[in-house]
């Protein structure tokens, strides 16, 4: 997503913070990319400090549910 880009995310930031709005749980986004549980907390504390946002709840009022939705779609080939 092209806001990510606003906020000097590292890649895997920008791949944690886009499956969390892909409505993924931490234990599935450490499974799915192959990542310690730990590992994810770390990238959203991380994530979260940089965004400067406190919750889950306000990554979705600073990006939207159905933006990130639609980038992902129009990546689908």
């Amino acid at each position: 997503n092209d806001r990510l880009e606003n906020y000097r995310l590292t890649p895997r930031e920008k791949e944690v913070c886009t499956l969390l709005l892909g409505g993924r749980s931490r234990k599935q986004i450490a499974v799915e990319l192959h990542i310690s549980y730990a590992t994810v907390v770390f990238h959203c504390a991380s994530l979260y400090k940089k965004l400067d946002i406190n919750s889950l709840s306000e990554l979705f009022a600073l990006f939207g549910y159905r933006e990130i939705k639609a980038q992902k779609e129009s990546e689908t080939p």
